[in-house]
């Protein structure tokens, strides 16, 4: 089945990063994300004002102008609460549980925190733990040759840095 963009009209493309699945506007850089996705790799209380926001105003009827890229039915503008600066106006479809994405909006949400085990390492280990991520990142997307080495030269190191054990 083929996807089309709400406001160019363009064919989305499914683009994969690990376990995640989201469809992209080549033309305008929008894109289209499930909510059950979103709740992985977004903050998960940003994720559910919005989406609370869109039920209530799906009881109240109140649809936005652009047409899910999925069904073809309108999609509710969800408008960040007041005070809120961090979170965009999105475009939510609640048939199909998914959230439209104009170009920088997706970035804009607030990451997951991090998982309690990282909050208890060592300043040390968190820095070796983000070095070995960027540099996986890195390899994933062909990149990495302005990357300084891990500091641990031996994988060994790496180890005892994780756990926030020291590396004499």
């Amino acid at each position: 089945m083929a996807y089309t963009c709400p406001h160019c009209r363009c064919r989305l493309t499914e683009s994969r990063d690990g376990d995640t699945i989201f469809w992209m506007c080549e033309k305008c850089t929008g894109c289209a994300v499930g909510v059950s996705v979103l709740r992985r790799i977004v903050a998960r209380d940003a994720i559910n004002r919005v989406w609370l926001h869109a039920r209530r105003l799906m009881k109240a009827d109140q649809r936005g102008p652009i047409d899910c890229p999925y069904c073809g039915l309108k999609m509710f503008r969800v408008d960040p609460p007041p005070g809120d600066a961090t979170t965009p106006p999105l475009d939510v479809c609640t048939a199909c549980l998914m959230v439209w994405f104009d170009p920088k909006e997706l970035e804009a949400l607030p990451p997951p925190p991090a998982p309690e085990m990282e909050k208890a390492m060592s300043p040390q280990s968190r820095e070796a733990l983000a070095m070995w991520r960027l540099r996986r990142l890195a390899e994933r997307d062909g990149i990495g040759h302005d990357i300084p080495p891990m500091l641990p030269t031996t994988w060994w190191r790496a180890v005892l840095a994780f756990f926030g054990l020291p590396m004499e």
